[in-house]
């Protein structure tokens, strides 16, 4: 089960111009259907002012039972990933995407054989109409 949710700001550029601007994003997969207290497998955020000192605004936290089942250790002590923020870049939802249907299996809703191409025609199109940084070639 998946779950995103973003919370954008707009600025006013004209009177009648206005950007969206990303405050906050939270893509999180579920291993079942979720109440309002299961906690999410993985865990992609981003928040644009995180506390002062704190921790990196675009990160991956992992769940309990995920981060128990990682089994990593740091000094010989066990890295908690529940409450550790890994640092990433900006997440694009066709990114989420693209790992919950290539690397889970997951079935996309427009059919086993056009995915790719939605997806790559949705990167274009923010691209070119809402961001202010060009696309890299993949």
């Amino acid at each position: 089960f998946f779950h995103l949710s973003h919370t954008v700001l707009a600025e006013r550029l004209e009177p009648r111009r206005f950007r969206l601007r990303t405050v906050e994003y939270r893509y999180k997969l579920f291993a079942q259907s979720p109440s309002i207290l299961d906690d999410a497998v993985l865990r992609w955020e981003y928040v644009a002012k995180p506390p002062h000192g704190g921790w990196c605004r675009n990160h991956l936290q992992l769940g309990r039972q995920a981060s128990v089942a990682a089994g990593l250790e740091l000094a010989n002590e066990p890295l908690d990933l529940v409450h550790r923020h890994l640092p990433t870049g900006w997440v694009r939802i066709e990114d989420v995407f693209r790992f919950l249907i290539h690397e889970l299996g997951m079935k996309p809703p427009c059919g086993d054989d056009r995915w790719s191409e939605v997806l790559d025609e949705s990167e274009k199109v923010f691209e070119e109409r809402l961001s202010r940084k060009p696309l890299e070639p993949r």
